[in-house]
């Protein structure tokens, strides 16, 4: 396997590493992953010490990695053969959901997929594929699409479903020529469960670190030949503020402890989907699913707490969806008519301890609502043959509003809009040469228009009169697949992709406070939509314990907006501080291109003395160049990981199953944001680091499982964002009872 050891260090000037270390000019350092030993030795030790629980039963080499012939849903919009697939394409599985220790979804796609992530406590987070900076602003993922179950949502990976997940699909690289806006790296479908069959139930409880307690229940199956349904209610609360791994004397915490203040969070979530089937052909289907975060600590930094200046805040938030599917086959036709609605609201509440005094108590509300529609028809021309096309539109109504303690509101830094998006899609597959190779073509036109309401920002020289905006845009894209023989493929792949700005970026207006100054930044008006050209390459190679796939791409964004400092200086407030003016504007290019890799194998066939199965997997993406060049200059993709590598290692046998999993991430670069001057400079760069998780579930007698997992195995000092460090070594036990 294998492992980037080696962190380059290069010699720009000014540039300071983030662990407080001088960063050294024309030398490289090698960066040891922590414990390595140790862990090799801990897997030992659990497989010999299970070995004899129960009775031999092989691991199945297909639960960790889809043959070529699996189904893949989301890369076409209809289920469609991996092997067919010209883009590259992940896949998480149940049983890597369930071995995954995860407090949010953000947690079971970055331990499970080689994303870039800026995270915060509380779950605040954005993820990005293929060199785009994670964005997080507003709950969504611009260049990131989410899907549930198909419809598209906006909300951050933090809010995503926990529980009741079939499986996640990722699609790498652009899909605005099937999905329109936001799909510029990749594409994320979580994919819930639909039981069909005998009625099963399942009743959970567990308990944790940090005062977790979790319970859970689930019933589904079908319940009349024509009808099937699913139900679920799962609740997690941890109710204290967790510790943090090992660190430096500067890394201890407050007071010194080691402890992140303000962490508790508190989860109710649920769905329900019901299906009849009105003929052999046809079926109609409702699904709902809601998810509460009920006063989630949101800490601020950690220098701000150690220095006493933090503005702590807790925040609700209540998200919900529900969606009417019509499905069903006439003819060669297959058709799809989905009817979709989508809420997301959020209350934060500053905490009455904030350092700020204007702080204290102010409220702040988000309220977004989208209704939707897609129709689309799966049309077989002939054998060789299939045309999909549809049309989608989407209405995205978008509220703000700020609140001090005394009920008199203010302004909020962003303002209220309403975002209405058509688009009409085609994509023809035609097979050729036998079916050994497939050509995929598609288009799609989007008409988008905004209106931004007008705001005024109390207490500054800055407003907004308010306006609309509408532009066409046209996306293509193309593939190829040649099927070399049953087991090896080579495909190609290429299509431009958008994103649109949001109404923060046009007309925003929001401040934060820095170590002697303050950061304020204000929209631009004149943006233009981001555009984005890809190309990959890739070939895949199946044998019958394992698999083995490399991908190489690049990407060319032009008009990409980003956040720039203007180098103007307003005039100071009350506190004397210096208020350094940044914007937002249409830098000239961003390139990125990079090598990205996935193997799996079946190594217990090499090993006749040990029980059960044992499989190994790494997946990664080497980051070759992720730069932004705005006028001449050229600057680092911020947030954005040479190295990212993900491998496991599982073993089976009869009702059990542990897994040792890792997450690799290099160094990154970030401007300097932190309260105080401790890491110094305006960049600064995070050090490469490691993190260990451990998990083992035992399934015995009729319907028992016992599952044990101990995150940060190693309790090492990690963070997604410097100065708002994540969990230590914790550990959570749960029992289940399946019925």
């Amino acid at each position: 396997m294998f492992m980037p050891l080696i962190m380059r260090v290069s010699g720009e000037r000014g540039l300071k590493r983030a662990d407080g270390f001088p960063r050294v000019s024309g030398r490289s350092r090698r960066v040891q992953p922590r414990g390595r030993p140790l862990m090799l030795g801990a897997f030992l030790a659990t497989v010999l010490g299970f070995g004899s629980l129960v009775a031999s039963e092989n691991l199945s080499f297909g639960d960790f990695a889809p043959e070529l012939e699996a189904y893949f849903v989301t890369a076409n919009r209809t289920p469609v053969a991996i092997g067919l697939v010209p883009q590259s394409v992940g896949w998480v599985g149940s049983l890597d959901l369930e071995l995954t220790p995860a407090a949010f979804g953000t947690d079971l796609l970055k331990k499970n997929f080689p994303l870039d992530v800026i995270q915060y406590p509380g779950g605040s987070s954005g993820i990005s594929i293929r060199g785009f900076r994670p964005q997080y602003s507003h709950e969504t993922n611009p260049t990131t699409l989410m899907l549930i179950d198909g419809r598209p949502v906006s909300i951050s990976a933090g809010a995503i479903p926990m529980h009741g997940i079939e499986r996640i699909e990722i699609l790498r690289g652009p899909a605005s020529a099937l999905y329109g806006p936001s799909a510029m790296g990749g594409v994320v479908n979580i994919l819930t469960k639909r039981s069909e069959g005998p009625f099963v139930s399942r009743l959970s409880t567990g308990y944790g670190s940090y005062e977790r307690v979790e319970a859970g229940v689930s019933a589904g199956g079908s319940v009349h030949p024509r009808f099937s349904f699913d139900v679920s209610l799962d609740w997690v609360e941890r109710s204290e503020d967790y510790e943090l791994g090992n660190g430096d004397a500067y890394e201890t915490g407050w007071e010194g402890r080691g402890v992140y203040r303000y962490t508790t969070y508190s989860t109710l979530s649920g769905r329900v989907r019901g299906s009849y089937k009105l003929s052999p052909d046809w079926e109609i289907e409702l699904r709902s699913d809601f998810g509460t975060q009920d006063r989630t600590g949101m800490p601020g930094s950690l220098s701000a707490q150690k220095a006493g200046r933090a503005n702590p805040s807790v925040r609700d938030l209540d998200r919900g969806g529900v969606a009417l599917e019509l499905r069903g086959t006439s003819g060669d036709h297959d058709a799809l008519a989905r009817f979709y609605y989508n809420r997301l609201d959020s209350h934060a509440v500053n905490s009455m301890d904030s350092y700020t005094a204007s702080y204290r108590g102010r409220t702040t509300d988000r309220k977004t609502r989208e209704w939707g529609v897609q129709l689309q028809d799966h049309w077989k021309w002939n054998e060789l043959t299939t045309l999909m096309f549809g049309i989608d539109h989407t209405i995205q109504d978008e509220e703000n509003a700020a609140f001090d303690r005394d009920g008199t509101r203010r302004s909020y830094h962003n303002p209220d809009s309403v975002r209405t998006t058509s688009g009409l899609f085609a994509e023809l597959v035609h097979r050729l040469l036998d079916e050994q190779l497939v050509a995929n073509l598609g288009v799609r036109g989007d008409r988008i228009g905004t209106r931004i309401d007008a705001s005024d920002y109390e207490g500054t020289s800055y407003c907004y009169g308010g306006g609309e905006e509408s532009f066409e845009q046209l996306s293509p894209r193309g593939g190829l697949v040649w099927r070399v023989d049953p087991r090896m493929r080579l495909r190609a792949s290429a299509g431009t992709a958008f994103v649109a700005p949001d109404a923060r970026q046009v007309a925003g207006y929001y401040t934060t406070e820095l170590a002697g100054y303050t950061k304020v930044c204000r929209g631009a008006a004149d943006l233009d939509p981001e555009n984005a050209v890809s190309w990959d390459i890739g070939a895949d190679w199946d044998g019958d314990t394992w698999h083995v796939g490399l991908t190489w791409f690049q990407i060319e964004v032009r008009d990409r907006i980003v956040e720039m400092a203007t180098g103007r200086i307003e005039d100071p407030l009350e506190d004397g501080k210096e208020r350094r003016l940044f914007t937002y504007r249409n830098a000239d290019s961003q390139e990125m291109r990079g090598l990205e890799w996935d193997a799996h194998m079946d190594v217990g066939q090499w090993i006749p003395l040990l029980p059960g199965g044992l499989e190994c997997g790494v997946q990664g993406t080497w980051m070759e160049r992720a730069k932004v060049e705005s006028s001449g200059i050229e600057e680092p993709v911020k947030n954005v990981a040479e190295w990212k590598v993900i491998p496991h290692l599982t073993w089976r046998k009869g009702g059990v199953v542990m897994r040792i999993s890792g997450r690799y991430t290099g160094t990154r670069l970030d401007m300097d944001y932190t309260y105080d001057a401790h890491y110094g400079g305006d960049w600064y760069e995070y050090p490469a680091q490691w993190q260990w998780d451990w998990s083992m579930s035992w399934s015995f007698g009729t319907g028992h499982t016992v599952s044990l997992q101990v995150e940060n195995f190693f309790d090492a000092y990690v963070f997604e964002k410097l100065d708002y460090p994540m969990e230590g070594r914790n550990a959570m036990i749960r029992y289940a009872l399946r019925f």
